[in-house]
């Protein structure tokens, strides 16, 4: 059984969840099955200008941000909180808090984005250092979203096509390649 991990949260969160993930399945019954698997699920946007990155890039990324709080507040909406069980008193505090945001002295979007840890938005070189960080942390595959919200069908397949032309390749080299007998 694979892990899923959304990059959201960034780096420390994912270790933190692959850890939980790798324990659980260390201590499941039949431990013997096969290795784990780990997938990143986040959102994308290439561009190779670094000025339509910062702007385009930072709108894409407040929007996600704003999914997010919005999402927290419409699944516990018409809930009450009396009766959240137990194993989801966790969520439920998260999400309040998403909810409520954003807070004062919480990163801005454009500061996320120049962080470069929580979504793969940047130039091809931007986006293979931020894959390379998740994949030093065993992430095996990733997921993009980059049909995100605003993002036009042309932006969508210029994030694919420098994917195809410069990320992808730059992982495939990497790649032992089979011997030929």
């Amino acid at each position: 059984m694979g892990g899923l991990f959304g990059s959201e949260g960034g780096p420390d969160r994912v270790q933190q969840l692959m850890a939980l993930y790798r324990d659980a399945l260390r201590t499941a019954p039949g431990n013997g099955g096969p290795a784990p698997r780990a997938a990143l699920m986040t959102a994308g946007y290439c561009h190779e200008d670094p000025r339509v990155v910062a702007e385009r890039g930072t709108e894409l990324v407040a929007w996600y941000i704003e999914q997010q709080r919005e999402r927290a507040r419409l699944v516990w909406r018409d809930y009450d909180p009396a009766t959240v069980p137990p194993d989801y008193q966790g969520y439920y505090a998260r999400d309040q808090r998403l909810a409520g945001g954003p807070y004062p002295g919480e990163p801005t979007p454009q500061e996320v984005r120049e962080e470069g840890t929580k979504f793969c938005v940047g130039t091809p070189s931007d986006c293979i250092r931020f894959l390379e960080l998740y994949e030093a942390l065993g992430v095996e595959e990733a997921i993009l979203l980059c049909a995100v919200g605003p993002a036009q069908h042309e932006e969508v397949l210029h994030t694919l096509r420098l994917f195809g032309e410069h990320v992808i390749p730059h992982f495939q080299a990497k790649e032992p390649r089979a011997a030929v007998a």
